[in-house]
């Protein structure tokens, strides 16, 4: 809920002041605003009663190591606050006007040239999340990425992760399994053993796969179209993987046009097996929307693990 209190924190912690705002559409998980501000602008703010006190945090860094790269465009971070001092947890963000078109050829060629940027290891400096669920990552020794390279911080958290896995074993270790874990007491025996199956089809499948700076929940709401057409990625769960993984969630609910997957396609040729790694990658996807959402996913997931293991 937007209360005075909220306005006023936001307004001390940004140095701006907040003379009123109301909600807008901003997902599944927390309440979005578009807050009226004294200086005559307009900025998004997305707030929690309770969040892990590092989600914000961790999305703030996301849009800004995305941005870093200058490929795809991101909002402007205007303010954190992770919460857990007894006030809500929120972001708040360049607000962006949404227009009447939508460029999918050009957004092709800003994923792809973020694609094109080629890493060395998989995951992310610290754990992170996707929705309210912690997305884990290998940790290297206090050490962030930075574009292309790593530097030194100094606030790194231990996750008691040390080393790089290799892609195949980073997307098993770090999301497929963990997840199936969390999903495991409500789906059947059955489509747990096909998971399973699935996961080991990956050091086969993925074992050649190319590293790059990932949205890690490119689904259509989190695009927003602006002015002459520009998207503008929010809601990162950023991590180092292969491309096809930001792909696999496009492709995943749809909504991206012909244009996009025509252009994309044409500055990243698909490499042989991509369907099948396509439905591997999906599994992930699936696997934390039954645990956010629940069973109607199920199904899903079970056909996900057979087109992996059939290479339809």
């Amino acid at each position: 809920m937007l209360t005075a209190e909220l306005c006023a924190h936001v307004a001390d912690v940004v140095g701006t002041s907040v003379v009123g705002g109301g909600p807008v559409p901003g997902g599944s998980v927390h309440a979005a605003y578009r807050l009226r501000l004294g200086d005559g602008g307009s900025a998004f703010l997305k707030t929690s009663p309770a969040p892990d006190p590092a989600q914000f945090e961790r999305e703030a860094e996301g849009l800004r190591w995305l941005g870093s790269f200058g490929a795809v465009a991101v909002p402007q971070v205007l303010g954190v606050h992770g919460g857990g001092d007894g006030r809500p947890g929120w972001l708040m963000l360049q607000w962006v006007e949404a227009g009447p078109d939508k460029d999918f050829a050009q957004f092709a060629e800003e994923l792809a040239t973020l694609h094109d940027r080629a890493l060395q290891r998989p995951g992310w400096y610290t754990d992170n999340f996707i929705g309210p669920l912690v997305q884990a990552n290998d940790v290297p020794d206090g050490r962030r990425l930075e574009s292309g390279l790593f530097r030194p911080v100094t606030n790194a958290r231990a996750s008691g992760i040390f080393g790089a896995a290799p892609w195949p074993s980073f997307w098993m270790d770090r999301r497929l399994r963990p997840m199936l874990d969390l999903a495991e007491p409500d789906l059947d025996p059955y489509t747990v053993e096909l998971v399973h199956r699935a996961c080991e089809m990956a050091p086969a499948l993925l074992a050649d796969a190319p590293l790059a700076p990932l949205h890690g929940d490119l689904w259509t709401g989190n695009v927003v179209w602006a002015a002459q057409g520009k998207a503008v990625v929010v809601d990162p769960a950023v991590f180092v993987g292969d491309p096809e993984v930001d792909l696999a969630m496009m492709a995943l609910f749809g909504g991206f046009g012909h244009a996009f997957w025509l252009r994309y396609h044409a500055l990243r040729p698909r490499r042989p097996g991509y369907d099948q790694r396509r439905s591997l990658y999906q599994l992930w996807y699936l696997l934390v929307h039954f645990v956010l959402f629940g069973g109607g996913y199920a199904r899903q997931i079970e056909e996900a693990a057979r087109r992996t293991l059939s290479g339809r």
